[in-house]
């Protein structure tokens, strides 16, 4: 029996659209069969970095939202980046500094309008039905 895939959310997604998008991302998670798996599942007794780092190896796709530059979800987007873990950005259009490291230009992202997060869901559900179907290959 095949292993269920797994999907691991960098940064907490916060702010006025956070509610929205959480429920963008398990729905469309939940709708493909991937478990949105948490720090927890992955080491309980673990130290933060050593769950957070174990998560990160055991999760399928990363999701990371980057609005508030944490340099936390930086490091932690890094060290999925060198694992190959297929990554999408969330990007709030009220950012502060509005961008993100040059380093990561090639890496999908979507910008959303916190006020109107219903206009990305269709975006979200491509990239995450996109990898979800490459990892079965």
């Amino acid at each position: 029996m095949e292993q269920k895939k797994t999907a691991l959310v960098l940064g907490g997604i916060a702010g006025p659209a956070a509610t929205d998008l959480k429920k963008v991302i398990n729905d469309t998670l939940r709708d493909l069969d991937v478990e949105l798996m948490s720090v927890e599942d992955s080491s309980p007794t673990a130290t933060v970095t050593a769950g957070m780092t174990g998560a990160i190896q055991k999760a399928d796709v990363i999701v990371a939202d980057v609005t508030n530059g944490s340099p936390n979800v930086w490091y932690e987007l890094g060290y999925a980046q060198a694992l190959r873990k297929p990554t999408m950005l969330l990007l709030s259009t009220k950012a502060i500094g509005g961008s993100i490291p040059s380093d990561l230009t090639g890496t999908h992202m979507i910008v959303y309008d916190p006020e109107d997060v219903s206009r990305v869901q269709r975006q979200i559900q491509r990239f995450l039905e996109r990898q979800i179907v490459r990892l079965a290959y």
